[in-house]
């Protein structure tokens, strides 16, 4: 069985009466990395999923339709048996009044927000910064760089968010890095 939730308000009473774990803090249905839940043979996908996120380092819910999509087609893997932890960074892209905005990561709380760029002329990311960790990053046309950010974040190689902040390691740096890393993913987009 899948249980795929999408909407702004998670109705968990079917979950409730199964017998699942309910996540008490987030809300929705407590899964493994695999996406199933406290009942071996139910997988969670969507805004329902309180999964254990690797980035973060505590469960999470995405409240986004391309992470919903995605755990739908691990859920379906881990079902036949592939066992596939879903491991993806948060990524949410959209265009409010004409403006073109990408988050990654997940940041519910931050010790600082550091902006690289101008908020004023539209061009900027802002990192979400916790015990100089970058949490997460909000850009606005600079989407070459933050997916840059988002490649290193899925590779768990982002510098710490002191080196950002004193321009001693800039996204360039950091393009360059990924490039090394023969194992990993590559930046296919080209400025």
């Amino acid at each position: 069985m899948v249980i795929i939730g999408e909407g702004n308000k998670i109705d968990d009473q079917m979950a409730k009466e199964a017998g699942l774990l309910i996540d008490s803090k987030l809300g929705g249905v407590k899964t493994n990395p695999f996406l199933q839940t406290s009942c071996q043979d139910i997988f969670a996908a969507g805004e329902i999923a309180s999964y254990p996120s690797w980035y973060v380092g505590q469960n999470i819910r995405s409240k986004n339709q391309v992470t919903g999509m995605s755990q739908g087609s691990y859920s379906a893997l881990n079902m036949l048996g592939k066992l596939i932890p879903f491991s993806n960074v948060p990524f949410q892209q959209t265009v409010i009044y004409g403006k073109n905005l990408q988050y990654i990561g997940h940041a519910t709380q931050w010790d600082e927000i550091h902006i690289d760029g101008s908020t004023k002329d539209g061009k900027f990311i802002a990192y979400y910064i916790k015990d100089n960790n970058i949490l997460a990053a909000l850009g606005q046309n600079r989407s070459g760089d933050i997916l840059v950010l988002f490649e290193a974040m899925s590779q768990n190689k982002l510098p710490p968010a002191s080196e950002i902040k004193d321009n001693s390691c800039s996204v360039e740096d950091i393009k360059k890095q990924l490039k090394l890393n023969k194992n990993g993913g590559r930046c296919r987009r080209e400025d």
